[in-house]
C-alpha cells in the first residue's frame, strides 16, 4: 500500500474511527493498551474451560447415573471441553485490544 492510497482511505475515516485506529495502532506498536481484570479475559476462559474438560475426562466424571446415556453425555462433554475451550482461547488473544492486568484508578 503506497502513502497516496493511505491518506485517501485515512479521509475517508470518520474523527472516532481515526481514534480508534490509532489507539489500536499504538497498543500493538507500542505495547501501550488499556489494562482489564483477568476475569475479563476470553482467552483465560478459554484456558478454564480446556483444563477442566480435561480433568473431568481423565478423571471420567459422570453426569448421569444411566451408564449407558453417561458415557454418550460425559464424551460429548468431554469433546465440547477439547474443541471449545482452545477455540475461545484463540478468539481472544486475536480479538485481544486489552492487556490483563490491575485496572487503573480514577484520580
Amino acid at each position: 500500500m503506497d502513502v497516496a492510497c493511505l491518506e485517501l482511505w485515512w479521509g475517508t475515516l470518520s474523527d472516532e474511527k481515526k481514534k480508534d485506529a490509532l489507539k489500536w495502532a499504538a497498543g500493538k506498536v507500542l505495547g501501550c493498551m488499556d489494562t482489564k481484570a483477568w476475569w475479563q479475559s476470553k482467552t483465560v476462559w478459554g484456558v478454564i474451560l480446556t483444563v477442566v474438560g480435561m480433568v473431568l475426562a481423565h478423571w471420567h466424571v459422570s453426569f448421569i447415573t444411566d451408564d449407558a446415556t453417561s458415557t454418550t453425555v460425559d464424551d460429548f462433554a468431554g469433546k465440547v471441553g477439547e474443541l471449545a475451550g482452545p477455540a475461545l482461547s484463540l478468539y481472544g488473544r486475536l480479538k485481544a485490544n486489552t492487556t490483563i492486568g490491575a485496572q487503573a484508578k480514577a484520580a
